[in-house]
């Protein structure tokens, strides 16, 4: 199965995205919007949100 395969490389795409500290185009924000709606409301994933919220907020504030 391909499965695992596809998230891997998910993740390295959204590892990209943080490490650029930009989200670039509406496939990206697809991968950072998945991504905060899986940890959500998760405790120990905190630091992880407050990044990702930070990328999609200034896309919001620069459209």
């Amino acid at each position: 199965m391909h499965l695992p395969r596809f998230f891997q490389k998910s993740k390295a795409q959204l590892e990209r995205i943080v490490a650029k500290g930009k989200i670039k185009n509406e496939n990206e924000w697809h991968l950072v919007r998945h991504r905060v709606d899986e940890i959500e409301g998760q405790s120990n994933n905190d630091a992880e949100l407050e990044v990702l919220n930070e990328l999609l907020g200034q896309l919001e504030a620069s459209v």
